[in-house]
């Protein structure tokens, strides 16, 4: 699993955000309304959790609402699609903004729904309220 946190004692942090990276991804994000889900998250490898990490740190930081960013492991088979939402800032200062993630895998599909909001290390992580 990745670990995104850096002990700091002077920095201001989110209160009760997910403190992983793997956790970013994997625990908050919910499924899309209606629909029913295959837990596609499971079947990651760690291989597929850095790629999707990675897509998800860069699509927040610099992708415009609506736009995506797509990641493919050929060895595993797993790839995903990450699009952003539009940015907000919290009455604490956060930046935060809401996304969808697609993962495919062998045919099926999971569609989810999230929100991250950037620390002051500049690390994107899943907000408490994503649901």
């Amino acid at each position: 699993m990745i670990n995104s946190v850096k002990p700091r004692s002077s920095r201001r942090r989110m209160e009760g955000v997910i403190a992983t990276g793997a956790g970013l991804v994997l625990a908050g994000c919910v499924g899309a309304a209606g629909l029913t889900q295959p837990d596609l998250h499971a079947e990651m490898t760690d291989s597929d959790v850095s790629m999707t990490v990675a897509t998800l740190q860069s699509t927040l930081e610099a992708s415009a609402p609506g736009q995506s960013a797509s990641w493919s492991n050929p060895d595993t088979g797993m790839s995903g699609t990450i699009t952003a939402g539009r940015a907000q800032v919290t009455s604490e200062g956060f930046v935060c903004r809401r996304f969808t993630e697609q993962l495919d895998h062998e045919g099926r599909t999971a569609l989810l729904e999230g929100r991250a909001c950037r620390d002051d290390d500049g690390v994107w992580r899943l907000a408490p309220d994503a649901v």
